[in-house]
């Protein structure tokens, strides 16, 4: 008897992996091509840099909103936690969790595909437009969000099958659905607050979209309504419980609601700027120089004829077709709006999957219902152009990945937190020198760095921020962070401060930057910012750090920084600059 048993729950196990086993080699394989390509570039901004700021600041000790400041729901900073716990707060850590994210991706939107009913070379289509605009930054919010997105999708389109084909056994196969899909709308509502709530509108109009015409008893209605706000409901209170334990849900209400307003009025990147970008590079003499950016730009192109195929693809179907079009549809519009205000690539190349899968699934549709010989010439002709375009934007990116006779050196970074990422030995030398120079002038007192670069810095130096903004922008303050800050300087709290005004820039914190420049004395250029500190307490002639420390370290002939004068001209920089005025 336990023989026969031990042989079917080995027979069924052989046959879960067989089922599974393209799964199970090509996970590991786009895995390691996208850790891969992350390493090479070397590349990151300082949004990440301030993400894995906030990780580190959590992991010693600080509180998460009530003394840290971060804009979104906490699921990607806990996610991010559980291994840098493991591994450290190291920006390959974060690499390798974007690249796990992005394995866990393909294989979902191969698995919608086939479930779309796409045959192998449309899932492949599929992936290989996946390779070329991955999401290239470090693990954050985003790459989550649109994850569980993704996975609300899948959950949402088996439950409308088995509804449509009458195979659904309401206490099992419904139930599960809809849980599912309720379970990754709240999950994403924990990762990112505004995609995940647009998941979650796609989710409830998709239940409408299914049950509308088909004669559905309306208590039936209700009750899915029902398992998936219960679902989605018990998700985020389960990831907002230690939130809530801290005492941090006002700041959060604070950073995340109420001062999202000032973020939006000053982030704003129209999406035409890459439109227009992209035909500048096009009509350039020598656009071959440009074919990795091209290749990037070309993503923002996604949306156009993913919305007229489905369109087009309405008008020619019945309505049976036009439900499973318009859930399409709802949830790429939900990716779409979670692209604003701040139109980039970071926010562009998550929400690529969605778009690619509901412009090959229509385009494969309409050929479908060609005639004769037409069908295989549309069929040939789409596939021909499809695969065209990402061979030709995989050999550009590769090409970007091959150091060119005479460029910089790079090497392994052995920086704190940034180790094992390939970076050009000369900036690791600026930087460090830089780092140094800010550590060793402020000597442990309270600083502030008023400088988008502030979280790489704070990472470099091992200095305590003594304010909850690591990335001080106009939109990353709340309703009154520039305030409180003033405060602090104004108090004793923050002796120095190390800014580089962002000028005309939108978001530039102007309260916060014009108290600097007119209350506060400009002592010297550390290379990306200056730094200032307060004057002196009033019946005091001497700071209590020590004059004469000052005036031996400005006299050393060996020291590359330069005293600064009130007179200086030290107003307007570019705020992605690694350098400050008067470096």
């Amino acid at each position: 008897m336990g023989a026969n048993v031990l042989i079917q729950v080995t027979k069924r196990w052989r046959d879960v992996v067989k089922g599974q086993l393209f799964h199970l080699i090509a996970a590991p394989l786009f895995f390691v091509y996208a850790f891969v390509t992350h390493v090479l570039t070397g590349y990151f901004n300082w949004s990440e840099i301030w993400f894995l700021q906030v990780v580190h600041r959590v992991i010693t000790g600080e509180v998460l909103y009530r003394e840290v400041f971060f804009s979104s729901t906490p699921l990607s900073v806990y996610t991010f936690m559980a291994f840098a716990l493991l591994f450290g707060a190291e920006l390959l850590v974060g690499k390798a969790l974007t690249a796990f994210c992005f394995a866990l991706t393909c294989v979902l939107a191969y698995r919608i595909a086939q479930l779309l009913g796409l045959d192998r070379t449309g899932a492949v289509l599929v992936l290989g437009a996946l390779l070329v605009w991955r999401q290239g930054n470090s693990f954050s919010y985003t790459p989550l969000v649109y994850f569980f997105l993704l996975v609300a999708l899948y959950a949402t389109l088996l439950w409308q099958r088995g509804m449509r084909m009458g195979t659904l056994a309401p206490k099992n196969a419904a139930t599960m659905g809809l849980i599912i899909a309720g379970v990754s709308a709240g999950l994403g509502i924990a990762s990112k607050q505004s995609v995940g709530v647009y998941t979650f509108v796609a989710v409830c109009l998709s239940i409408a979209v299914s049950y509308y015409r088909s004669g559905t008893d309306k208590r039936q209605v209700w009750r899915a309504y029902a398992l998936v706000c219960s679902a989605c409901f018990c998700a985020v209170a389960v990831v907002l419980l230690p939130v809530w334990l801290s005492g941090g849900v006002p700041r959060l209400i604070d950073y995340g609601v109420l001062g999202m307003r000032s973020y939006m009025r000053a982030s704003i990147i129209p999406y035409q700027d890459h439109l227009a970008l992209l035909v500048r590079l096009i009509a350039d003499a020598k656009p071959w120089r440009h074919a990795t950016q091209i290749s990037w730009q070309l993503a923002f192109l996604l949306p156009f004829p993913t919305f007229a195929a489905l369109g087009l693809l309405w008008l020619r179907s019945d309505w049976e077709r036009r439900r499973l079009i318009a859930i399409l549809l709802l949830f790429i519009g939900a990716a779409f709006a979670g692209m604003f205000p701040r139109v980039d690539i970071g926010h562009m190349t998550p929400a690529v999957p969605v778009f690619v899968l509901g412009l090959v699934w229509a385009c494969d549709q309409i050929i479908g219902q060609c005639r004769g010989r037409w069908l295989k010439v549309a069929r040939s002709a789409f596939v021909l152009g499809w695969t065209t375009v990402i061979v030709c934007s995989l050999i550009a990116h590769i090409l970007w990945l091959i150091p060119r006779p005479g460029a910089a050196r790079r090497e392994l970074c052995t920086l704190p937190h940034f180790r094992g990422m390939l970076m050009y030995a000369d900036y690791i030398e600026e930087v460090r020198s830089q780092a140094e120079r800010l550590k060793q002038y402020t000597d442990g007192q309270p600083t502030f760095i008023l400088n988008p670069s502030a979280a790489f810095y704070y990472l470099l130096t091992g200095m305590k921020n003594p304010t909850p903004y690591d990335f001080p922008l106009a939109g990353a303050f709340g309703l009154n962070g520039q305030a409180e800050v003033i405060e602090d300087i104004r108090r004793g709290r923050i002796r120095y401060v190390c800014l580089s005004p962002l000028g005309s820039d939108p978001l530039a914190p102007v309260q916060l930057e014009r108290y600097v420049l007119e209350h506060m004395e400009p002592v010297c250029d550390v290379g990306f910012c200056t730094l200032y500190r307060s004057p002196l307490p009033h019946g005091s002639d001497q700071w209590p750090f020590g004059g004469e420390h000052d005036t031996a370290y400005f006299s050393s002939p060996a020291s590359s920084i330069h005293m600064v004068s009130s007179n200086d001209s030290c107003t307007t920089s570019s705020w992605w600059s690694r350098g400050a005025c008067g470096g």
